[in-house]
This record gives C-alpha cells, sequence and structure tokens, in this order.
C-alpha cells in the first residue's frame, strides 16, 4: 500500500516568521523535493522515500534517475551535487530517489542489516552487533523492481536506460550482490567502500555464473568502486578490538582485490558488458569517504567514465 500524498517545499508552514521562541519556529524543506510512504509486502517494512525533481526540461528519452540506500544520510548530498551540476550546465538534471526505513534511527539500523545482507548460510559469523536477522537482499530488491520502481515511474519521467544504485557500508554490500545476482536491474552500479568482509566474503562467491548473466544483458553495466585510504588504519586512540576488527574486515584490501579480480575475468571475456572504475580517497575513512564517493560518482551517472 501506498500514501500518494506528497510534501515538499510548497507545504503549508505552521509558524509565522516572527514567532518568538525557537520550538515553533518553521521546519525547514528541501526545494523541488517530494516524500512518500511505502509500504512493502516484499519485507513487511514501511519505508520513506524522498525524491529530488530536476528544476529542468524533461531531457529526450527522460531524467537518468539515482536509487539511493541510507536516504536518509545520502539524499541530502546527492541532491545538492546533482543540483550543482545542472546549474553549471553540464547535465540537464537527474531524478535522486533516497530510500530510508520509516522508522527510528535504531530501527532502522536493524533494518538495514537485514534488507542490504544477501541469504547466506553461517549468518552469526558475519560480526554484526545489531542482533538482527539479516539476508533480506532478495525480499528488499524485489520491494524496489516490483514495488518501488513502478510509482516512480507513474509520477515521474525517467530514462530506464540511465539508472543508478548507490551504496554506502552495507549498502555497498546490497549493491554487489544485485550486481552479481540481477545485473539487469540497473545500467550503473556504485558500491562505496562496500562491506566486502560480511559472512567470509560470502558476497564473493556470488559471481559464480556472473558471466553468463553479464553476456545475457540487452546493454553493458559499469561498476564504480570506492574507498578510503584510511578505511582499515586504526588512530592512536582507538580501542584494540575495534582495531582488531579494521584489520579483520581488510576494506582497502578486499576492494582492490575485487576490481584486479573482476578486469582480469569477467570485465576482460564479457565482450565489453562490464565497465570498471576504482577511486580510493587519500586520508579519508569509512564515514568520511562517503561523500566522496558521492561527488565523485554525480557525473558517472550522466554516463561519465566510472
Amino acid at each position: 500500500m501506498i500514501n500518494p500524498t506528497f510534501a515538499g517545499a510548497d507545504s503549508p508552514s505552521t509558524a509565522t516568521a516572527n514567532t518568538p521562541t525557537a520550538n515553533s519556529w518553521p521546519e525547514v524543506t528541501l526545494d523541488n523535493t517530494r516524500q512518500f510512504i511505502i509500504d512493502s509486502r516484499q519485507t513487511g517494512r514501511s519505508y520513506r522515500i524522498l525524491v529530488a525533481v530536476p528544476d529542468s526540461l524533461v531531457p529526450e528519452g527522460g531524467f537518468p534517475v539515482v536509487y539511493s540506500l541510507d536516504g536518509n544520510t545520502t539524499f541530502p548530498l546527492w541532491k545538492v551535487m546533482a543540483e550543482r551540476l545542472q546549474q553549471r550546465g553540464q547535465a540537464r538534471g537527474a531524478l535522486v530517489v533516497g530510500i530510508t526505513a520509516a522508522e527510528g534511527d535504531k530501527a532502522q539500523l536493524v533494518a538495514r542489516a537485514e534488507d542490504y545482507t544477501p541469504p547466506a548460510a553461517n549468518m552469526d559469523k558475519t560480526g554484526d552487533q545489531s542482533g538482527s536477522r539479516q539476508g533480506g537482499a532478495d525480499r528488499f530488491l524485489a520491494f524496489i523492481e516490483q514495488e518501488l520502481k513502478p510509482q516512480i515511474e507513474q509520477h515521474f519521467a525517467i530514462n530506464r536506460h540511465q539508472q543508478t544504485l548507490f551504496g554506502h557500508s552495507y549498502g555497498g554490500l546490497f549493491t554487489l550482490h544485485t550486481l552479481f545476482t540481477h545485473p539487469e536491474s540497473f545500467q550503473r552500479y556504485v558500491a562505496a567502500s562496500p562491506s566486502i568482509w560480511w559472512n567470509e566474503r560470502y558476497v564473493l562467491s556470488e559471481r559464480n555464473g556472473f558471466a553468463d548473466r553479464l553476456a545475457a544483458l540487452a546493454q553493458p553495466v559499469t561498476l564504480m568502486l570506492t574507498v578510503g585510504s584510511e578505511e582499515q588504519t586504526a588512530p592512536a586512540s582507538m580501542k584494540a578490538e575495534r582495531v582488531q576488527m579494521l584489520q579483520k574486515r581488510a576494506q582497502v584490501d578486499n576492494v582492490k582485490q575485487l576490481f584486479s579480480d573482476l578486469q582480469q575475468t569477467e570485465a576482460a571475456e564479457s565482450d565489453g558488458k562490464l565497465q570498471l572504475g576504482l577511486h580510493i580517497f587519500p586520508g579519508e575513512n569509512h564515514m568520511s569517504a562517503m561523500p566522496e564517493a558521492i561527488n565523485r560518482a554525480v557525473e558517472f551517472v550522466y554516463g561519465g567514465k566510472p
């Protein structure tokens, strides 16, 4: 079920400009932005969907569209960067769709731990600290494909041949899972600091059959991998157990190794069906690398090099 009421910059304010108390000041809204709640039959969860609508004429074929996971944090960055590119005359605009479980912060952490992780055995060995269920990535992808995308396409003019999936951390893991198992779902993938370490690097086993799935595609797909150079480096003040965790997860090494392996196998043997890019951001850690990834990926959405 979907609540079709969209709320954006034109929503009425409940406070006047001269209100003397801070508690009654009007809330800030983002221009050219809409939101709705969608109740998923696939996952049993409700999701808050944020949509940034370009302030420009619809290009021939429709707008490129970005589906950004962890939309509560990533959506504002995507919106601002896409608008700046448009204002500089470098693009006609892109539709940005942010996806977030419609619960509080703690519940969102539980939701993403389930929604973004692949269905796999031995999931008690993942090292996840939330105590939540895991392995719901296929259900979450079905929600995007069967419930969310139809709603976006009903309300907005998008180009089905220019669709990007962006995910960071667990979201990057989901991005790789989607690419390896259903590469036809999107044309461009951005896996930012992906949690390849999860469940003893289970996601790498999903490359079995990936070459055949690539060969069956009607158009090529492109993967941009990003990571911060300091993601497996611990500052002196960090607790010993945290240092050990970073070293075990080997974020940088895993991303570099995956890029190299894909170059040598699927990209080399797929007759151009897989294109790759790797960006390592100097001096950035796991969290600070996320805005850098969006900054680098925004031109990629319009067909730029990964």
